[in-house]
């Protein structure tokens, strides 16, 4: 696809609390217990990621700032891979 100026990645991102996601889990408990252990960055942060920093990592592969970029799956998930989550 680099012939065609075409640039092929993907964004892998975590699971985003939801309402959707409330659903899933049952009880407000589980939900929660879930949310509270779903990687490193939410011990610093408090907090898990967002569809907003998702969103933020797609328009980051979409625009002229990653020209160079391609054939990579950007981890969107406050380190859970790396945490073996």
């Amino acid at each position: 696809m680099a012939k065609k100026e075409v640039r092929v990645n993907a964004v892998n991102p975590a699971d985003v609390p939801t309402k959707i996601c409330r659903k899933v889990l049952k009880t407000e408990d589980d939900y929660e217990k879930y949310y509270e252990t779903t990687g490193p960055m939410h011990l610093l942060h408090e907090r898990n990621v967002t569809a907003r920093e998702v969103a933020n990592a797609v328009v980051f592969l979409a625009s002229d700032r990653a020209t160079m970029i391609t054939g990579t799956r950007l981890n969107v998930d406050g380190g859970r891979v790396i945490a073996g989550q």
